[in-house]
């Protein structure tokens, strides 16, 4: 009853704890020995205490006389109890009742049990009670996870258990939730169990499933993970009851099945017997399956109580799943997928259709990576249905729409892997031309689609994969309307064919008011078919000169030879041949009048061409020369967009190869999710190609945009006369054909909808009576799917606890439009799915969701806005982009940005925050994106007519929040949150401070860069708290957590917290005075803020808590993640110096579990964070080829907007200064350091100081990392509070990235590597010393055979071995892998220390220098006295032109001299790369000299042949050529006099156990040429005199350098080593330049170590993982992912004692015993 006794004591002594002065406990009429046992546990911890305490303890008479009559054992228990005084005697607890705290103790602690035997139970009111329930529901939170812990960790590393630790807890949750178990049941079955039998934890989980007959189940071992089956434990538990009450079987129908079944099961041919703990009593049977179906026949028609019994010892599973689940099969493999209907516009749809096939493809096929087998990848037309008038209309619409595309495929779709492009064919047929004709089929009322397939096969044989998809291409589709623009210009052109067009429109300011793309599609359709439209000619401009004319003339043609394109050859080929020639023209237009300065004329025409104008705007007499445009629309007639178009294919195409590769080297497919790609597609989005106009003759510059696909407003529109006509349009035409909102477009998961998930769990968390409803408030400017999608999932993530009970929902959305028919049509569409409330929304069945609309008149709105909120009260209050740009200014930068070749995403930018001057509440953004040239030339152009003389510019926008801020005041006073999402809100702007300057608002979260294209940010605000009252509740914890205080210490340090804590991004101090946790983590961050010295001299030095930054991380768990980022940021020299520090924090009882659970916080905060905002190595280009990831720039943008967000400055100097450094931050130019600590603080450790413990190392990128781990006890957080205590705690180490300055860019700089020397020399060989004996084992063993100590559990669990001396081993090889820096050298030294002590020699052949003596561990150096054989002066005794001889029955072989010639060669070539002539002329010439010299032959007689080849003949230039290349390997003399018994020396000197053939001093090809010939040498001798029962140990380190040919001597040892006694311990860091025949032989090694890999390498090492264990390869990236130094995953043959069987295919997470523990 351990578990049980250890709950209830832990409970007891932590209510003592947390500082109360009188404590009341009773507890029921448990078993004597859970009494008793708690009874002596608690009094020698109340004895043991700081505290004075006094401890009475009473237990009734009756209960212990009911003992008395029970068993021996307690009968005892009974005595011991009554001996300790704790029997009341008359069964009358009344002064234990009434006891009082005196002065003399600081604690009262009563405890009465046998609650069930005790009189007038209601005295009792004031004592708690510690029943079963209580202990279920407060001690173990619901689960029995810390139990499971405690009963197998000296049996199972529980690190690596974690998932079957928790399907153990579940099954026992699911007996206890079902009535099969009280808590006390369990207790009592776990310590029954006996897990000395399992060492992993599906065993562990097994001997569970095997036990559930104690609770009247019977067994169900094949649940284990390693042999899944359909359903979990839960899904058996009612069919097992059903099954052996018989209620299963009960009606006749149902037994009549079962029996058709079981006989379907007896007949079946492809059954297999399983194993014998499945069959149960059945094992031993002659013919265990035979028997088993005839009793189960028995009992469903006999009702057979013989047949039951024998049935209860079957795994329950089998017999329900495999028996009476049998299915006999039909051949059939399954539907092929329906076709899949896909929107959007090209190339991203194909691209689309080629993600999700070859997702579809490597899940369907897990038997191999795609990467090696897929041979070509065919997308192709099949079917166009349309309806065009006539037979050639169609294909000239796909010729048009879509010429073009399949060379830029094929151009563009290259899969590049880490050696070299993998050849994989693209074929792309998506164009009908010759040879590809396409059915065309028309449909006058269906709407229009073009099918297409995509078609994947592999290099070898088999059918192709494929898939089919259809492209929706309805009547106003953009690909129709982009057409419909280019002929309506061409017509222009035919008119006249010098042209400057400005193309009129009419109804513009509908499209504008219009808030879909569907609605924009429609009106801009209608307006192209109005006779209104047409195009004004610029060249007409009245008063335009020849000469001027002349200027532009350039640009009009190439438009009109772009638009030619189009209508002939295709957009997509007008893109790859003509759209350079045409954005060169315009931008050398543009440039050309910037330069002209004052004298410029062109520059009013350039503002307008190419534009689509409103119908009103050609009315105005001379408007051509007007310098201002009120509004206007770009469309793919506009230069400026198709430059953007271009790029953005370019960076689909390119985002796809990058991805798709890393999915194509998975087995599991786990990157091809839609989700992976809408990201993609999310920042390929294109903005602004302009990026605003001057809207009126004052030179205004207006930088309103919005933006459809193809389409892009800019400016105001009027209302057209023709308004009317328009709307009509839009309310007619909208209803009939209008397409659905799928469940996908509606519930997609977004960043802005994840926010809103997370803001509504949070307030339930915090405010119980959200536990039944909500109402909420939303204030939505744009697109209402976000919100739509976070409700969504909030139910969904909140009825996962709710167990049925009804939930009500109440939404009001404040509208700023009378007609808002996307808004209604978006709500309605989620309307139909809450009221059909089946399949995957089950969460609506039991939520009554009502959604009303206010509307607030255009007029006043914002008075309208605060009225309609004064009458409401919401729980949650959301306004979503609802501050609009005020006003909007140029300023000069320079020139100093950067042109990548990679130029989305397009990405929103903030700057920095100013005080004063009006500034307060103003905030600004940076509008333009220099990196397209033709937006910034067309800015520059608005510039210039303002009178702006520079050539440089940005535009900023200023967002003014005054006007709202009475709407927020309003909003708070009714709301109980108010979550605002804006690019431009920040905490700032919300925090509201009361007349003594004190915050009445507290900012519960604020974040930075949510959102597709990282543009909002996002505070969650609230008013409804007194600070004061916050303040106190907090202080009435702090004696909890830190001990007894004098009077009034609490609440100071509490206030001091709370000002501390106030400061802080996204810390909450609504939420500290939610549940104990979030106290916890609020006062250990507001003590680590406290603690750290400020910087006031930075531009920001901030503590952020990353719980408001959940966005940076891939993993949602924020047990995952760091808890604190410092950013420290200074502008130097116009960049931005940037300190980032990590922080993890623990305020908690003292456990080393807490601080590994930190450690691997930060090491994953790390390596996500350092990746992510590495600044760029160089000032060259960047592109999606290896040198920048495809969202490389929306992280630099992340942390441009956090440094801006949380910095300030006072003057305009200062605030260009920082504009120009955070434009160069969002290019990736600036300085970056990382730090990391772990802090502690410790409330049960009695110190007042700070602690620095040794610090863990971490690698990254070949640096090394310090991370701080700093420990307190309890007193200390008082001095940091009352006693201003400052400490910065990290260490000097840190990982530094440094970008390039602008300045270099004129003149890069060579990159050069610091040459090193290669080895110290070596100190002069002394006299031998005496050492220390290295012992054999001479000790009696348990086991016959060697075994070699890896290391034990990382965290518990046993010593795992390197069987070495089995017999039954198939080799003695050891393979092991990982990253540099994470023990590999280390445990090579441990295994040859462990070797060593079994008498066993070693060998190393280091050519990486990292084995030479100051290399090697102490212990090594000391105990086993290694030989350094350094060749550079002791020359390898061998000869490379030996020829070898071999034994065949008895014969003696000797080589050939061809044979000599053809390896030795074959080695040259390999390490020289020597072309084909001058192999072949080193191969004759070693040829001659073996037949002519035999053995005598060597590398000075090799070298004199080839010099007098030198001297004239036909190869005289290849022998010169190739002398050239190995004279100086050659002159390095490294071999000396052929000594054949020198290896076996090596392995029989009993003065070193080790020996070292050390290659310093050689470079690295002349260092792999002597491994290669020393290995060869190694080879042959062992193969002629090697036994298997005389281990030679060979040790190679770095192995990817070597040759891993089949005829290779690494080869040749590896798969016949064993026949010579030959063991390798091999190690490599990387697997990605070994092709699967060399895999599959380093995989015969009996035996692997898998440490941490690099990040480039996880998926391959896990994949290695996943197919010998298997378990999913996404189980084994983790886990690999999370080892630290020195841990590492033993994958080899394994001895259990248990079963006396040596057993394979089981991992164990270990940790390398270190020499000390050896020694």
């Amino acid at each position: 009853m351990r578990f049980m006794v250890n709950t209830i004591v832990d409970h007891i002594m932590a209510k003592v704890l947390e500082g109360s002065a009188v404590i009341r406990i009773v507890l029921p009429s448990y078993p004597p020995e859970v009494l008793y046992n708690v009874g002596c546990r608690v009094e020698e911890l109340c004895h043991r205490s700081d505290k004075k305490i006094r401890f009475e303890y009473g237990i009734p008479n009756r209960l212990s006389k009911e003992w008395m009559s029970r068993d021996e054992l307690a009968r005892i228990l009974s005595e011991k109890t009554r001996q300790r005084g704790w029997i009341c005697e008359q069964d009358n607890l009344t002064r234990l009742r009434n006891l009082g705290k005196d002065e003399a103790h600081d604690c009262l602690l009563v405890l009465l049990a046998g609650y069930d035997h005790i009189e007038e139970q209601g005295s009792l009111r004031d004592f708690f009670h510690l029943d079963q329930q209580a202990i279920w529901d407060i001690c173990l939170d619901k689960t029995f996870i810390e139990w499971v812990r405690e009963a197998i960790k000296d049996y199972v590393n529980l690190d690596d258990a974690e998932g079957e630790i928790g399907a153990i807890a579940d099954a026992l949750k699911v007996l206890h939730e079902n009535g099969l178990a009280h808590v006390l049941d369990v207790s009592r079955f776990l310590e029954m169990q006996d897990f000395s039998k399992a060492d992993q934890g599906d065993e562990a989980y097994r001997v569970v499933m095997e036990g559930l007959p104690h609770f009247g189940l019977p067994p169900m071992p094949s649940l284990s993970r390693r042999h899944p089956s359909k359903r979990r434990f839960a899904s058996y538990v009612g069919p097992a009851q059903e099954f052996f009450n018989y209620s299963m079987f009960i009606d006749a129908s149902k037994r009549k099945k079962a029996l058709e079944t079981i006989r379907d099961f007896d007949k079946a041919s492809d059954k297999e017997v399983p194993d014998a703990y499945i069959l149960g009593d059945f094992a031993s049977c002659d013919d265990p399956l035979r028997e088993l179906t005839e009793e189960l026949s028995k009992y469903i028609e006999e009702r057979s109580q013989e047949a039951k019994v024998r049935l209860r010892t079957v795994d329950f599973v089998y017999l329900y799943e495999n028996v009476l689940g049998y299915k006999p099969k039909n051949g059939n493999n399954g539907r092929k997928p329906g076709t899949r209907k896909l929107v959007g516009l090209p190339p991203e749809v194909f691209l689309r259709g080629l993600w999700i096939t070859l997702g579809d493809f490597i899940k369907n096929r897990k038997t191999f990576l795609a990467a090696d087998r897929v041979g070509k990848i065919k997308l192709e037309s099949v079917e166009f249905r349309h309806d065009f008038e006539g037979d050639e209309a169609p294909v000239l619409f796909l010729r048009r729409a879509l010429g073009g595309i399949d060379h830029f495929f094929q151009e563009r779709l290259r899969f590049q892997g880490k050696q070299e492009d993998i050849e994989i064919e693209i074929e792309s047929h998506l164009v009908p031309h010759e040879g590809c004709q396409i059915v065309c089929r028309r449909h006058s009322s269906a709407e229009p689609y073009l099918k297409f397939s995509v078609s994947i096969s592999l290099r070898d044989h088999g059918d192709p994969f494929i898939r089919e998809f259809i492209w929706a291409l309805p009547q106003f589709h953009q690909t129709r309307l982009l057409l419909d623009l280019f002929t309506w210009a061409s017509d222009g052109y035919k008119k006249g064919s010098d042209v400057l067009p400005v193309f009129v429109m009419p109804y513009l300011g509908e499209v504008a008011k219009a808030r879909d793309e569907e609605s924009v599609n429609r009106i801009i359709d209608a307006a192209l078919s109005s006779e209104k439209q047409y195009i004004a000619d610029l060249f007409k401009a009245e008063g335009l000169t020849n000469s001027d004319r002349a200027k532009l003339l350039e640009v009009s043609f190439s438009h009109q030879e772009f638009t030619k394109e189009v209508l002939e050859g295709g957009f997509f080929k007008a893109l790859s041949t003509r759209c350079s020639q045409l954005t060169s023209a315009y931008e050398k237009a543009c440039r050309m009048q910037i330069a002209q300065g004052d004298e410029s004329l062109l520059a009013p025409l350039l503002l307008k061409a190419f534009m689509v104008v409103p119908v009103y705007t050609p009315k105005n007499p001379g408007w051509m020369w007007d310098a201002h445009l009120r509004g206007a629309m770009v469309t793919p007639l506009h230069p400026a967009l198709l430059e953007m178009i271009l790029h953005q294919s370019v960076y689909l195409c390119d985002s796809f190869c990058y991805y798709a590769m890393m999915g194509l080297q998975e087995v599991d497919g786990r990157t091809f999710t839609e989700g992976r790609w809408d990201r993609v597609v999310e920042l390929a989005t294109i903005h602004r190609p302009v990026f605003g106009t001057l809207k009126d003759g004052n030179l205004v510059l207006d930088t309103t945009a919005v933006g459809y696909g193809y389409f892009h407003l800019v400016g105001e529109f009027e209302q057209d006369r023709a308004s009317i006509s328009a709307k009509l349009l839009l309310q007619d035409e909208l209803v009939e054909e209008e397409e659905d909102i799928t469940s996908v477009e509606l519930f997609r998961e977004t960043q802005a909808s994840v926010l809103i998930e997370r803001a509504l769990l949070d307030y339930r968390k915090l405010h119980p009576h959200a536990d039944d409803g909500l109402t909420i408030g939303a204030y939505c400017s744009g697109d209402i799917q976000p919100l739509i999608a976070g409700i969504d999932a909030y139910l969904a993530s909140s009825f996962k606890e709710r167990a049925g009970r009804p939930y009500s929902l109440k939404l009001v959305i404040l509208s700023d439009s009378r007609y808002d028919a996307n808004l209604i049509r978006w709500v309605n569409a989620w309307k139909e799915r809450w009221q059909d409330a089946e399949g995957r929304r089950q969460h609506y069945a039991d939520c009554v969701i009502s959604v009303s609309y206010s509307i607030i008149p255009a007029v006043k709105s914002l008075e309208h806005l605060k009225k309609a909120i004064e009458g409401s009260f919401f729980d949650i209050l959301f306004f979503v982009n609802f501050i609009p740009s005020t006003a909007n200014r140029f300023v000069e930068l320079g020139h100093d940005y950067l042109e990548d070749y990679q130029k989305f995403p397009v990405l929103g930018k903030i700057a920095c925050r100013q005080i004063g001057g009006g500034m307060d509440n103003r905030r600004q953004r940076v509008i333009s994106n220099r990196r397209f040239k033709l937006g910034a030339a067309h800015a520059e152009i608005m510039a210039r007519l303002t009178g702006l003389k520079s050539e440089s510019h940005v535009i900023i926008s200023t967002s003014d929040f005054q006007p709202w801020m009475d709407v927020i005041d309003q909003a708070h006073k009714q709301s109980g949150w108010v979550v605002c999402i804006d690019p431009s809100i920040d905490d700032q702007l919300v925090r509201r401070l009361d007349h003594n300057q004190i915050d009445r608002r507290e900012i519960i979260g604020f974040g930075a860069g949510v959102g597709a294209h990282g543009e909002n940010n996002y505070t969650i605000s609230t008013e409804q708290f007194s600070i004061a009252d916050v303040s106190r509740r907090i202080g009435k914890q702090l004696p909890g957590l830190f001990g007894s205080m004098e009077v009034g210490l609490a609440e100071k340090m509490a206030a001091s917290l709370v000002d501390e804590a106030s400061q802080m991004a996204g810390l909450s101090i609504v939420k500290a005075t939610g549940p104990s946790q979030y106290v916890r983590d609020y006062v250990a961050y507001a003590l680590v803020r406290r603690l750290l010295p400020r910087d006031e001299d930075a531009f920001c030095d901030e503590l952020i808590s990353l719980d408001a930054f959940w966005h940076w991380f891939d993993d949602a768990d924020d047990k995952r993640r760091p808890d604190l980022l410092r950013i420290r940021a200074v502008v130097e020299d116009g960049y931005f110096r940037i300190l980032a520090q990590v922080i993890e924090c623990k305020l908690a009882r003292h456990s080393e579990g807490y601080l590994e659970t930190a450690r691997q916080q930060l090491e994953q905060g790390l390596s996500q964070l350092v990746a992510r905002f590495r600044p760029r190595k160089n000032l060259e280009p960047l592109g999606i080829d290896g040198s920048m990831l495809p969202d490389q720039r929306f992280w630099w943008m992340q942390l441009h907007r956090l440094i801006a967000t949380r910095g300030a400055v006072r003057t305009v100097s200062d605030a260009t200064t920082t504009l120009r450094a955070l434009e160069r931050l969002s290019d990736g130019l600036f300085d970056i350091t990382w730090q990391g600590a772990a802090v502690a603080f410790w409330t049960d450790v009695e110190t007042s100081g700070m602690e620095s413990n040794p610090p863990w190392q971490f690698y990254l990128d070949g640096q090394t990392l310090d991370i701080s781990v700093i420990t307190a006890g309890r007193d200390f957080p008082r001095r940091v509070c009352l006693d201003g205590v400052k400490m910065d705690f990290f260490s000097e180490s840190k990982l530094s990235y440094t970008s390039p300055r602008v300045s270099e860019k004129e003149q890069p700089r060579e990159e050069r590597v610091q040459e090193e020397p290669l080895s110290t020399p070596e100190p002069a060989e002394e006299a031998p010393k005496s050492r220390p004996d290295v012992p054999t084992i001479t000790v009696s063993s348990p086991w016959p055979f060697q075994r070699i100590l890896l290391g034990g559990g990382t965290s518990g669990g046993r010593q795992v071995f390197w069987e070495f001396g089995h017999p039954e081993l198939p080799n003695r090889h050891m393979l092991i892998f990982g990253a540099s820096g994470t023990g590999k050298t280390y445990t090579i030294q441990a295994l040859l220390w462990e070797l060593a002590r079994t008498g066993q020699n070693s060998l190393i052949v280091d050519y990486t220098n990292g084995f030479s003596t100051n290399q090697l561990e102490t212990q090594i150096v000391a105990h086993l006295q290694p030989r350094q054989h350094i060749i550079r002066s002791e020359p390898l005794p061998i000869n490379p032109f030996r020829r070898q001889e071999d034994f065949i029955e008895g014969q003696s072989i000797r080589e050939a001299p061809a044979d000599v010639a053809r390896r030795v060669s074959d080695l040259f070539a390999n390490v020289y790369s020597i072309g084909e002539q001058q192999k072949a002329t080193l191969y004759a010439v070693i040829r001659d000299g073996v037949k002519e010299q035999g053995d005598a032959f060597n590398l000075t007689a090799l070298v004199e042949r080839l010099q007098q080849m030198t001297t004239g003949g036909p190869a005289a230039s290849w022998a010169l050529s190739l002398l050239n290349k190995i004279q100086p390997f050659i002159d390095m003399e490294p071999f000396g006099k052929e000594d054949r018994e020198s290896w076996e020396r090596l392995f029989t000197d009993n003065e070193s156990r080790c020996h070292i053939i050390q290659l310093t001093g050689f470079t690295k090809d002349s260092a792999r040429l002597i491994t290669e010939f020393a290995l060869f040498d190694f080879y042959w001798f062992y193969r002629s005199i090697g036994s298997k029962d005389y281990p030679k140990v060979l040790v190679l380190d770095e192995i990817q350098d070597l040759d891993h040919r089949p005829d290779s001597p690494l080869a040749q040892l590896l798969t016949q080593g064993r026949k010579f006694g030959v063991s390798l311990v091999l190690a490599t860091q990387t697997m990605s330049n070994f092709d699967k025949d060399k895999r599959d032989r380093l995989f015969q090694a009996s035996h692997k170590l898998f440490f941490k890999p690099a990040d480039s390498e996880v998926r391959s090492f896990a994949q290695i993982l996943a197919d010998a264990t298997n378990q999913p390869q996404s189980e084994w990236v983790t886990r690999l992912s999370s080892l630290k130094r020195g841990e590492c995953y033993s994958l080899g043959f394994s001895w259990n004692e248990n079963t006396k069987r040596l057993e394979v295919g089981k991992s164990y997470r270990i940790r390398i015993a270190s020499l000390e523990e050896r020694v």
